[in-house]
Parts: C-alpha cells; structure tokens; sequence
C-alpha cells in the first residue's frame, strides 16, 4: 500500500475512532478468535470501517467481496476489544490492523504473486530408442549345378558339402602379390556375405583333385579341381607366411604340384581365391 493510501486510510481510521468513543462498543471479542460476531459497531461505524478495508484490499489486489466481509468483521471485532482509553489510537491501530489482515489472508491463500524465473527452462527430450542395425535378409541361394560333393549356386558361391566350406566360384582373374591377395579375400562380398578370407594350405589341398582337369582360363595347363571353382591360372595364394615369403597352392601336376613357397612381393601368375567357414 502507497504512503497516499495509507494517509487516506489514517484520516479515516481517526473518524471511526471518534465515532467509537461518542456511540460506545459492543461486547468485546476475544483477540485472534476465529469466531466473528457480526454485531461491533453500529451501522455508520461498520460502513466506515468496510470502506477502510476495501480500499486496503483493492491496494493488495484483493477483489472478493466475501473476503472482504469477512476481513471487516474481523477488524470490527478487534476494534470492540479497545478499552476507552485505548479507543484514541484506534484509527492508527485499525490501519496497522488491517494491513496485517490482508497480508496474512494473502500467505494462507496463496495469492502472492510469485517473483518469475529468471532460470531458462529446460525441454526434455525424449529418448529415442537406438537404430536397430539392418541386417539383409538372405533368401535361399537357387541351386544350379552339382558335382560329387560340391554344390554350385546362382549367387557365385560353391559349397563344399564335405568340409562345409564355401569358396568363390571364380578366382580374381589377374595376377596379385600376397597382400593384395589377402586384401582382395577379405573385402570379397560374394553371395551377400561379409567375413571371407584367405584359405590355408590345407584348404587348398582339401579341394585338390588330381582325378579331375580343365583347361586354365589364362594358362595352357590343365587344372586338377572341380569346373565348378573356375581358376584363370594354376597358383593361388595361401595364408600361411615365413618370413618374407608366403604360401600357396599349385592346381597344375608338375614339378611344382601341391604346396609352394614365394616371396610375397611375386604376384606373376598368382591369383586369390576367397573361402568362408559355411553354416
């Protein structure tokens, strides 16, 4: 309340206080009872001090007419507690009164008008839940050709049955030293697979087949292995290595059939041939 409205209420509260020493007061109430009888003052009294405590309502923003019934008859009420000699100061004790009415009315109702935040507010974001990772489906690979224990699908891979390898249906078809070699196998994609390889030796040797021969796609010499695994030369790369040489593989019967040894860096003639572990 301003310091204007507060000499208003002032002039006003000493008016009320000369009207209670001429008319008299009812029977006191006790102070801060709860319990309101509305019969303080007479009536010219009760108007001013309703007009008193309208005007400090509406100072505090209060608007509710029951409440400021209620609030008058609590201030009449204290009023009519003054003893006579009390009743010279009973404009300023209505002021102050009336006052610390409205105030404690306002913390009990929770009308306060709260400071706003000065803090940023926060957006929750929800939690996505994390991208499932695609897998491609594999459908059935279509079968096309078949012999003894090998068995050929459209996809360019051959299986063999015995061993349950699978082997790429072709070689890299050019010459390779041994680290492009073992490169070339391991980012094979043959039949939509992903962990190819380079065969051992043994590999090599299991799907060697003296009994069977065809003519080497690059090379006038004949190849002792199934026509389903098409090799363009006689000599594929091995995993194993020694020092700065590595293994192979001759397909061709010679001096140098079966198990062979070369330098790495040599790739004349050479050729990788990617395997997986089946399932």
């Amino acid at each position: 309340m301003s310091k204007k409205q507060r000499l208003a209420l002032f002039g006003i509260m000493a008016m009320i206080a000369m009207m209670c020493l001429a008319w008299g007061c009812a029977v006191p109430l006790p102070i801060g009872t709860d319990y309101i009888k509305d019969k303080a003052l007479d009536g010219v009294a009760k108007h001013q001090v309703k007009n008193a405590v309208t005007k400090t309502c509406n100072a505090e923003g209060i608007h509710d007419q029951h409440t400021i019934n209620l609030l008058t008859k609590q201030v009449m009420a204290r009023l009519s507690s003054l003893s006579p000699e009390q009743r010279a100061g009973a404009a300023t004790f209505i002021s102050v009164f009336v006052t610390q009415v409205v105030t404690k009315h306002q913390q009990q109702q929770g009308v306060q008008a709260a400071e706003p935040s000065t803090e940023p507010k926060r957006l929750e974001t929800a939690k996505l839940p994390p991208e499932p990772k695609y897998t491609p489906p594999f459908s059935k690979p279509v079968e096309v050709a078949r012999d003894g224990t090998f068995i050929a699908f459209a996809n360019g891979v051959v299986k063999d049955t015995n061993t349950g390898l699978m082997w790429a249906a072709k070689d890299n078809g050019e010459d390779i030293n041994w680290q492009d070699a073992k490169r070339y196998c391991e980012n094979y994609r043959g039949g939509g697979y992903t962990d190819w390889r380079m065969p051992t030796q043994d590999e090599l040797a299991g799907i060697h087949d003296k009994n069977k021969s065809y003519q080497a796609k690059q090379r006038s010499k004949n190849i002792h292995l199934t026509e389903l695994i098409q090799l363009s030369t006689c000599y594929i790369w091995a995993s194993e290595t020694l020092g700065s040489e590595a293994g192979g593989f001759y397909f061709h019967l010679s001096r140098y059939w079966g198990r062979h040894w070369f330098t790495q860096s040599v790739s004349g003639g050479a050729r990788a041939l990617p395997v997986r572990s089946g399932n």
